[in-house]
């Protein structure tokens, strides 16, 4: 909750700021005006890019679970635990949605939902188009979590790896479409998911 209110605030802050900016030209006091549009804006600047830091300073996570619940109102479906992260997937808008939440000793800390991840794409064939492997930035440890629409009756997902991955069926009737997540970890160039009998290597 305070993390929330914290984000709304640098908000305001900046739409303060915007509108400001907007009045400034059609007022006599321009000045003044340009200068509280400023200030307003920097302040939520500031508030907006220090809040993670700040609260990764006062704050200490036993879960990956805690540090979603700080920053998200809705229920953890699954966990998948990595060396260096953790994947948290949540039920939003009909769909289901992957966050990765770092691991920094015994503790996790909070990262922004919006960062990047760094992502490894497979060659495409049939109905498996899009598909990925996803990591945290910087890092060579990564997950796979998408929906998968299969084209055969052999609805079974494995890898070079021998990785666990979970399949979850989605509810649709007569179509063989699904949910698939697990933990990859590190991979190198020959590294290949099989989707059924389907094998799909990565791309070039």
């Amino acid at each position: 909750m305070i993390y929330h209110l914290v984000i709304m605030l640098s908000i305001v802050l900046i739409v303060i700021c915007a509108a400001a900016i907007r009045y400034s030209f059609a007022t006599p006091a321009r000045k003044k005006v340009t200068a509280i549009a400023i200030s307003s804006g920097l302040l939520g600047l500031v508030v907006y890019f220090s809040a993670i830091p700040y609260f990764n300073l006062v704050t200490h996570f036993k879960t990956p679970e805690e540090v979603f619940k700080f920053i998200s109102f809705e229920p953890v479906q699954y966990r998948v635990d990595g060396k260096e992260s953790s994947m948290l997937i949540y039920y939003d808008k009909d769909a289901y949605t992957e966050v990765l939440v770092r691991k920094c000793g015994d503790e996790y800390k909070l990262t922004r939902q919006n960062e990047r991840y760094t992502n490894v794409y497979f060659e495409e064939k049939g109905p498996y188009i899009g598909m990925n492997l996803f990591g945290a930035k910087g890092s060579n440890e990564f997950y796979f979590c998408s929906g998968v629409m299969f084209d055969t009756d052999n609805i079974s997902v494995s890898d070079s790896k021998g990785s666990d991955f979970q399949i979850v069926s989605v509810g649709m009737d007569d179509i063989r479409a699904y949910f698939v997540y697990g933990y990859v970890g590190e991979i190198t160039s020959d590294y290949y998911i099989m989707f059924g009998d389907e094998k799909l290597r990565l791309a070039q």
